[in-house]
């Protein structure tokens, strides 16, 4: 319960926050009601990042969050009252009245809610997404432990060092009101993405039926469903992608400067989420100069916005180019270091069919059709985005061609200069949703008898694949979130990738004493255990070795066993085994962890096969320190 008023408040927070902005742009009332919400939605979150930006390294604990809380909360009052709270409550009765008068439209519109509350709830079940338990939560809680918001050089993760917009807003409500209401946060932006494909559906042309269905489109979208539970980022960026692109095209119509100031902010904000919104400003970037070349006079107003968007991730920048001396670490590091690693070169072509212009072609298909094999997973569920979008071109939807031309730059952006993970296509998700809907109420519209049969018997069969995703993933997060079922239960029967660790973590937390140092060779390193207590697998000398070798030195035995020895640790978890899941069945592997071929744990391998673990999961093993070192000494 605690989790929902929270909620409901940091929303209401935000939008009292950033509406004054936002009205104070749009002076002619270019956007409607809902286009301004979103956009005051992502605006009014940006105080409470740079609020965490500034406080966090003197101070993090739930005082100084508070008090940052407290003080949004006190300067959202003016946004507050000048909303139009009567305007809205009118505005939903006039939609309430048109679907009690048609049927489908009024399926349509519970289909939406009801998915937009599940997604919602099931942000209170315990997390057990990887990158969460990797960094996304466990340097925040790392922060939160030590007190202070400091570089995280022991997990020896480049990804740490990433914008964090989001990640910011975690420790806010980390430092709060706790671990249920974190998730629930990316939810909020899920909903501000469904907004912007309505929108984009409005402004080109929809009606009714197909601006409701982009937006649960969007909502059902299998990596929408999986993200928005979870403090993962796509959403986030997603959000920001879609309402830069309505404010671009509410611009065009009266080329006012203040709606560009508007989409520079919304693609500078897109940027502290994530570097691939600078993607998405280079996509969008297309139009905007396209619209200089017919009118040279406007090159002004798009120069203003994009300084606007520039300023928002400067203070990021001069942060990270004081502790690295790359303004955009860990990206391009070779240019900002010379001989500097390429930490995810291995990541760029681990998944996809390969960079030929016959493969991006196929990509679409493949990754709709055959995800399991070539891409990372079936991200997207039932291709109705590949099935419906096309059909949009019949309908040659207003404003349609530009909405196209900044999908079709970022898809290529993505395809040849990023890693071709499918989720990172989230952003022009809500463009596809917006033409999907089009397409299909357009040939539902003009279909008649027979025809009519066989649209439905073409479309029935995705609208249940996609509903099945979604009644699956609420099955399974739903009942931990009203706490009908455990913690613990939840992640022993869920699966995740690697694991969770829960119990083992949790067996950490209940047997340590305070002092007591461990030792932690897991991979990755759970959100779940003690984060400020562990040594990793980089001593405080040398944390910092992996920015300049992209891996840390190897360790001789007898450097090891004395640095195991002064550091007294109590206990050890170490990595059992992993689950694989790039299988042609898509079912998960289990296989081994070679623990040899870690720096520190090859010189524990032998040791620990003869140990027996004090607790265990399939995943990780954990084993009294005190015995481990008198195996070492006597070896």
């Amino acid at each position: 319960m605690m989790a929902t008023v929270h909620i409901l408040a940091f929303a209401l927070v935000c939008l009292g926050l950033g509406w004054p902005l936002v009205v104070g742009l749009d002076r002619r009332g270019a956007l409607t009601g809902p286009e301004r919400l979103g956009a005051a939605f992502l605006v009014g979150v940006l105080p409470l990042y740079f609020g965490v930006f500034v406080l966090g390294p003197w101070r993090y604990d739930a005082v100084s969050m508070w008090g940052l809380s407290a003080g949004a909360a006190l300067l959202a009052l003016p946004g507050w009252r000048m909303m139009g709270w009567s305007r809205g409550l009118a505005a939903v009765r006039r939609e309430l009245a048109v679907a009690r008068h048609d049927p489908l439209l009024a399926v349509l519109w519970i289909a939406l809610l009801a998915t937009a509350l599940s997604a919602l709830l099931q942000g209170m079940a315990p997390p057990n997404d990887y990158d969460s338990l990797m960094y996304h939560l466990a340097v925040p809680q790392l922060d939160l432990e030590r007190g202070r918001v400091l570089p995280a050089w022991d997990r020896g993760l480049p990804h740490v060092f990433f914008p964090e917009l989001t990640g910011n807003l975690i420790r806010l409500t980390l430092a709060t009101v706790g671990e249920p209401s974190v998730q629930m946060i990316t939810a909020l932006f899920g909903f501000v993405a469904a907004t912007g494909a309505a929108a984009l559906a409005r402004r080109m042309g929809g009606g009714g039926r197909a601006v409701i269905g982009a937006a649960l489109m969007v909502l059902a979208c299998r990596v929408m469903v999986w993200e928005m539970a979870t403090p993962e980022v796509e959403v986030a960026l997603t959000a920001y992608a879609v309402l830069a692109l309505v404010a671009f095209l509410a611009w065009r119509q009266d080329f006012r400067p203040g709606l560009m100031v508007l989409a520079g902010l919304m693609l500078g904000g897109g940027l502290l989420v994530k570097f691939h919104g600078g993607a998405v400003a280079l996509a969008l970037g297309v139009p905007m100069l396209l619209a200089i070349l017919r009118r040279p006079a406007l090159v002004g107003q798009v120069a203003l916005g994009a300084m606007c968007g520039v300023a928002l991730f400067v203070p990021h920048a001069l942060h990270m180019a004081g502790l690295t001396g790359n303004p955009l670490f860990p990206m391009f590091n070779q240019l900002f270091t010379p001989g500097g690693v390429d930490y995810f070169a291995d990541l760029r072509n681990q998944y996809g069919t390969g960079r030929s212009l016959v493969d991006l072609v196929l990509a679409p298909w493949f990754m709709s059709v055959a995800p399991m094999q070539y891409f990372d997973g079936m991200v997207l569920g039932a291709p109705y985005l590949l099935a419906l979008a096309p059909l949009a071109a019949a309908a040659r939807p207003r404003q349609g061609a530009t909405v196209a031309l900044m999908c079709a730059v970022y898809f290529v952006l993505w395809f040849f200069l990023l890693s071709q993970q499918v989720r990172f296509l989230m952003p022009i998700i809500p463009m596809l949703a917006a033409f999907s809907a089009i397409g299909l109420a357009m040939v539902a519209g003009a279909a008649h008898g027979w025809w009519r049969l066989a649209v439905l018997a073409a479309v029935l069969p995705m609208v249940v694949t996609q509903g099945a995703f979604v009644a699956i993933y609420g099955a399974l997060r739903l009942p931990p979130a009203l706490g009908l079922v455990s913690a613990a239960d939840y992640h022993l029967k869920t699966p995740t990738l690697t694991g969770a660790f829960y119990a083992p973590c949790r067996w950490l937390h209940d047997n340590l004493k305070p002092g007591e140092r461990y030792l932690s060779l897991m991979t990755p390193h759970s959100y779940y255990c003690p984060q400020a207590s562990a040594q990793l697998r980089l001593f405080a000398d040398e944390e910092k070795s992996w920015l300049t070798t992209g891996k840390p030195p190897p360790m001789p035995r007898d450097e090891f066993l004395r640095r195991f020895r002064q550091g007294g640790y109590r206990w050890i978890i170490v990595t059992r085994a992993a689950e694989y899941r790039r299988t042609v069945s898509g079912a998960p592997e289990m296989q081994p962890f070679d623990l040899t071929a870690d720096r520190l744990g090859t010189h524990l391998a032998d040791i620990l096969a003869r140990l027996q673990p004090v607790t265990s999961d399939p995943y990780v093993a954990v084993y009294d320190g005190r015995q481990v070192l008198e195996a070492l000494d006597g070896r």
